[in-house]
């Protein structure tokens, strides 16, 4: 083999490594924007939640462009008439016992097996939400890469519900689970339940 061919080789063995490492170096670089941003949100959670509350609908958004999002009004407006929307709670067991909205069903937000849920009827509006919208939005991503249509992520999650005065049920009604010590400051103080 001569210098020219082994040259050629090993320029197409480096050639076909390039996308791998550029492909490596794009995930890398996403996983760091994403803590950074979750870090940044977190930080001001603690300071001024209104802006806390922009930063996170604004990633959430970047994270998940195809969910559609339902406000708090709206969703009173949907739950007043037929068909009602299936409400899908992406929190934890522990969260959903403390309180949620009521008709809801729980999803595992970890690992939510969209084959097991009932598919609801055309027309029939899904709308998932957890503490602030961040597992939800993923949950109703999986819904909609599975094919699922009219999937909306409740804006605020169940805090901001909470926050407006409105109804939730379950052992610590009217309390909400805040999730943890940083992110339950976005519940106001008189609907934040104890962390346990």
């Amino acid at each position: 083999m001569s210098e020219t061919e082994t040259a050629t080789e090993s320029g197409a063995k480096v050639g076909m490594r390039a996308p791998r490492r550029y492909a490596r170096a794009v995930v890398r670089r996403s996983v760091l924007v994403l803590v950074a941003s979750l870090a940044l949100v977190g930080a001001v959670v603690v300071a001024q939640p209104r802006i806390a509350w922009d930063g996170l609908r604004a990633t959430i958004e970047a994270r998940h462009p195809d969910v559609p999002w339902v406000t708090g009004d709206e969703l009173v407006r949907w739950i007043a008439r037929e068909p009602r929307p299936l409400l899908l709670d992406a929190r934890t067991e522990v969260e959903f016992r403390t309180s949620h909205l009521e008709g809801a069903v729980r999803v595992d937000p970890d690992r939510p097996n969209v084959a097991a849920l009932a598919r609801p009827s055309t027309g029939r509006n899904v709308v998932v939400y957890c503490s602030v919208g961040w597992r939800s939005g993923d949950v109703a991503a999986a819904l909609r890469e599975a094919g699922w249509r009219e999937v909306y992520n409740l804006e605020g999650g169940l805090f901001a519900w909470a926050n407006a005065g409105r109804d939730v049920v379950g052992e610590d009604a009217p309390l909400v689970h805040p999730f943890d010590a940083t992110w339950g400051r976005l519940l106001i103080e008189s609907r934040r339940a104890p962390l346990r």
